[in-house]
């Protein structure tokens, strides 16, 4: 219940229960004149104070029991915005660059896990769903790792605190001109290219999203 509805309904018992009393002693002895008579007004104190001190009593119990049934929501919905905080997670993009590989991976820096709603790839005015869609083809027998981020619109990913997963990582062989071409290539297409990442907390939350950058950052070099 509303708090202005309960003070106003309230205030409206009280009046009422006091003019109901006060009015049930006038219609019954108002043919008596004003008692000068100190017992008198004891015995009309007695009658008022048996009908109206239970029911003023009833009422204070009523505003009590709501005043604590409020405190204990306030503490409880402040306990919940506390623990919503301290599960809140910050994803940041970063990049390691080699002259030989690449590695561009999503940290989860804050509280509390992080799951991945959708990663959005631009480059060149052109969306791509992942990496694999966007970089060259990998030169044949000259590439010792690589992996990239795929998301389903089943599996999204769960980063916890501290954790991180690489979106695309190459590593070539060194010292070799094919490779060597190929990232230059590469290089070529991400300084084009910006990454946005969508993503929630535990509670389904929409965070602020993370991105990087490469247009502006203007990172890598030919």
């Amino acid at each position: 219940m509303n708090s202005k509805i309960l003070i106003r309904t309230l205030w409206t018992i009280s009046i009422v229960t006091i003019l109901i009393t006060i009015g049930a002693y006038l219609l019954n002895f108002h043919s008596h004149s004003i008692s000068k008579d100190p017992a008198n007004w004891g015995v009309f104190g007695d009658y008022v104070g048996g009908i109206l001190n239970p029911i003023i009593a009833l009422l204070n119990l009523i505003v009590l029991v709501y005043l604590s049934i409020k405190l204990i929501d306030v503490e409880d919905k402040r306990n919940e915005f506390t623990l919503q905080e301290l599960a809140r997670p910050l994803g940041d993009i970063t990049t390691i660059r080699q002259i030989n590989g690449i590695d561009i991976i999503i940290k989860n820096c804050g509280l509390g896990p992080l799951k991945i709603k959708s990663i959005k790839i631009l480059s060149d005015g052109k969306e791509y769903p992942t990496f694999k869609s966007l970089l060259p083809e990998l030169p044949k027998d000259k590439i010792l790792e690589w992996q990239y981020y795929h998301l389903t619109e089943d599996d999204h990913g769960i980063l916890a605190k501290d954790d991180k997963e690489s979106l695309v990582k190459i590593i070539g062989e060194k010292d070799d001109a094919t490779v060597t071409q190929y990232f230059n290539s590469l290089h070529e297409i991400l300084n084009k290219t910006k990454i946005t990442i969508e993503y929630v907390d535990i509670y389904d939350r929409p965070m602020p999203s993370c991105s990087f950058d490469f247009t502006k950052l203007k990172l890598f070099g030919v």
